[in-house]
């Protein structure tokens, strides 16, 4: 399947370090390719190690804390998904 718009980041936080992700329109996948620490997504806290993956929804909030002495090295995908137009239109 071919995604037209998929964009990729790699992000690095160093060790003791956060990074505070604002709400974007779309869903996120964040994917912890190394490192342990805390994400929190709208409020919700939980602990995680790298490798692992979480999601957020679009417009939520995500901070995550790097809680060990390397760097965290964060890959963030955002895609666009055609619009159903059988769904509501979150708001």
């Amino acid at each position: 399947m071919l995604v037209p718009d998929l964009r990729l980041r790699l992000h690095t936080i160093a060790g003791g370090a956060g990074a505070v992700w604002a709400g974007s329109e779309v869903a996120t996948v964040l994917m912890v390719l190394e490192g342990i620490g805390k994400v929190t997504i709208d409020g919700a806290s939980q602990r995680m190690a790298g490798p692992c993956s979480m999601s957020a929804p679009p417009h939520a909030a995500v901070r995550i804390a790097n809680q060990g002495a390397l760097q965290m090295r964060v890959l963030e995908v955002l895609s666009r998904v055609p619009a159903d137009p059988a769904l509501p239109v979150p708001r």
